[in-house]
């Protein structure tokens, strides 16, 4: 019996898994040569190099701060191991974030596999997270893959609970310990992740008293990171150079800037900027508001995780903001994780909504085409500061 190659990959479901890589080197095989740039690439790496050279100091990740204030291990894991295969060159760091932003869509399938019905709203949501040129800022910066390295862990992380869920496995409850434990050591904002728990256990369970005690190895997790992160550095608050009022209007308009460019991503720079009041954004955001109000009879609690997902993972952008840290700036990078609490809301919508497919094929294809300008701005700012 002869069976195709094609019949092979469709009873496997590697195709989406293809299409998905097929996009993302499309689109961002041109950060293979972008080299460094001087957005905390110089500090992090480039005066570095020497340390980063040898795999013997990965232990030592754990047991120190690399700057003054960051503790993120398994970043700096990530940079060593570059620095060890590529010897410096920043080609093979660039090809790492494409391989991260990968893995992140195929995690992103995974996990619709288990919330969704329709494998083709499926396959495009991921390719509409894939292609979203929000996420530029953290594919093609170097850095930027602290935000991707978090939402990979975090994304194993709620599938392997909803798979512990599905099929009651202790298996799929420890690796999601253990993906959880990872995430702490990637990213500090992680700590909020079992705010997220809570509502699908309470949701799977209909039982409070549940996610209570579910949630209690959460916390013993998170205090054991804080007592490591404590010993590594004396933490400090950072003082507010903000008075409260003006904090809470910063904190409103972070907010709703970030939201309408993860909806509508228009007006981006790779260069941080000082969030004043834009209009633009205020009316997209009013018009985003404005669908909720029309279209709430479609919004369940299946929403609710992941419309706090989105929330939660943008109190950095907040936080900068409230503190007066780094003259107000907005760094896009940051909005990474949330957008796939929004490519999930997205695609839940849709999914209730049972339209025909073709019609957003258009809109995939202009955020396709705003993404491959975008990396062409994105190469010329960087040239442009290292000039």
């Amino acid at each position: 019996m002869n069976i195709s190659l094609h019949q092979i990959l469709y009873r496997r479901n590697i195709i989406p898994y293809l299409i998905l890589a097929f996009v993302i080197i499309l689109l961002y095989s041109k950060t293979f040569f972008f080299g460094f740039s001087p957005l905390d690439d110089k500090i992090l790496i480039i005066d570095n190099i020497n340390w980063l050279s040898s795999i013997k100091n990965i232990p030592a990740t754990f047991s120190l701060e690399f700057l003054p204030g960051l503790y993120r291990p398994i970043l700096i894991i990530t940079f060593l191991l570059d620095t060890f295969i590529g010897n410096g060159n920043p080609l093979y760091y660039h090809i790492s974030n494409v391989l991260l932003h990968i893995i992140t869509a195929f995690l992103l399938y995974l996990l619709f596999s288990n919330i969704l019905k329709n494998n083709v709203i499926n396959i495009f949501a991921c390719l509409i997270f894939a292609v979203h040129p929000i996420v530029i800022h953290a594919v093609a910066w170097i850095p930027g893959r602290n935000d991707i390295l978090l939402a990979i862990f975090l994304l194993a992380s709620t599938i392997s609970l909803l798979n512990h869920l599905k099929l009651n496995k202790m298996q799929s409850l420890l690796q999601h310990f253990v993906w959880f434990t990872v995430a702490l050591f990637t990213k500090e904002i992680s700590i909020v992740y079992p705010f997220i728990v809570i509502i699908i256990i309470n949701k799977v369970y209909k039982s409070k008293s549940k996610a209570v005690k579910f949630i209690i190895p959460h916390l013993i997790l998170i205090s054991l990171w804080i007592v490591i992160r404590i010993s590594m550095s004396s933490l400090s608050i950072p003082g507010s150079n903000n008075n409260f009022l003006n904090s809470i209007f910063l904190t409103s308009n972070h907010f709703y800037i970030s939201i309408s460019k993860m909806i509508f991503p228009i007006s981006q720079s790779i260069i941080p900027y000082n969030t004043n009041v834009d209009l633009k954004y205020l009316a997209l955001f009013l018009v985003f508001i404005i669908a909720l109000i029309i279209f709430r009879k479609k919004i369940t609690i299946d929403i609710l995780p992941w419309a706090l997902w989105v929330a939660l993972f943008l109190i950095p952008t907040i936080i900068w903001s409230v503190f007066g840290i780094g003259d107000n700036v907005f760094y896009e990078h940051r909005l990474y994780t949330s957008t796939i609490g929004i490519i999930i809301l997205f695609a839940l919508f849709i999914d209730s909504c049972n339209p025909h497919q073709l019609k957003y094929v258009k809109y995939m294809y202009i955020l396709l085409w705003t993404s491959y300008k975008k990396l062409d701005t994105q190469r010329s700012h960087a040239a442009f500061l290292f000039s």
